[in-house]
């Protein structure tokens, strides 16, 4: 059952209303508009170079845009640094690896950030840290320095710190990256618990269109910039748009109840 606390849902909503990034006189993404409502999982699809992880950076703060973004009725330009760390979480596809950095420590970033400048840990964001750890499956690397991990491990431990903030906003830039089909699977599924369970609002982008199907409430579908098909995933990734922007056949079939999209 999804979270029904209005409260709540009217603070996470995200509303990106034509929004446009460009780099110098390059556009790199024109007049994107979407909603993500709390309680939901939006997914971002699209071809290598459609401007996904673009629109992602406007969203997050990290690059300039025109238009206009709203965080719970909110514009993202009226937040303060600290407000957007303690409201949107952030998963990016680069993350640093600093030698001597320990697991437990970069899992702490995500409450230390919160505090803003002399602020110490409380036993509260102690209890977030080890929450976000076992959710993450990291919890028996702890004392690991990152460096020394393996991709999935130290994606893993990424991702953990940014559970760790408790955002009512989470946004994440392939976050399977560089793990198992088993480990991907536990992330969506826990992705999915957060929004679903927890009414948070999710937003992440995913090249494996089978995981958008099978994970995602709501699908955005970018090529060359732009939106090209926005709503449930049955209705926009059909086999006739997937083989006009991805040029692979797909076919939906049923599977013990339930209808999943197959990548021919």
């Amino acid at each position: 059952m999804k979270h029904t606390n209005s409260t709540q849902c009217t603070a996470g909503a995200l509303t990106v209303e034509q929004v446009t990034v460009s780099v110098g006189r390059t556009i790199l993404v024109r007049d994107v508009s979407f909603h993500a409502a709390p309680g939901e999982v939006t997914v971002l699809v699209g071809p290598n170079g459609s401007g996904k992880s673009t629109l992602l950076g406007g969203v997050f703060g990290a690059r300039t845009f025109s238009g206009e973004i709203r965080l719970g009725g909110r514009r993202l330009t009226e937040l303060s640094r600290l407000e957007r760390v303690r409201r949107i979480g952030v998963l990016t596809q680069e993350q640093d690896a600093a030698l001597g950095t320990r697991t437990r420590e970069a899992v702490e970033l995500g409450r230390t950030a919160l505090q803003g400048p002399f602020g110490r840990l409380s036993a509260d964001d102690d209890r977030h840290v080890a929450q976000a750890m076992e959710k993450a499956a990291v919890t028996h690397l702890a004392a690991r320095d990152l460096a020394t991990l393996s991709g999935g491990e130290r994606q893993r431990t990424h991702l953990a710190r940014v559970l760790a903030q408790h955002t009512e906003l989470i946004i994440m830039d392939e976050p399977t990256n560089h793990l198992d089909i088993g480990h991907q699977r536990t992330i969506l599924r826990l992705l999915t618990a957060l929004a679903r369970d927890e009414g948070r609002t999710v937003v992440v982008a995913l090249h494996d269109l089978t995981a958008a199907a099978q994970f995602g409430d709501r699908v955005v579908l970018l090529a060359g910039g732009q939106v090209q098909e926005t709503g449930r995933p049955r209705q926009v990734l059909t086999p006739e748009v997937i083989a006009a922007h991805f040029d692979v056949d797909a076919q939906w079939i049923e599977v013990a109840g339930a209808q999943r999209l197959i990548i021919d």
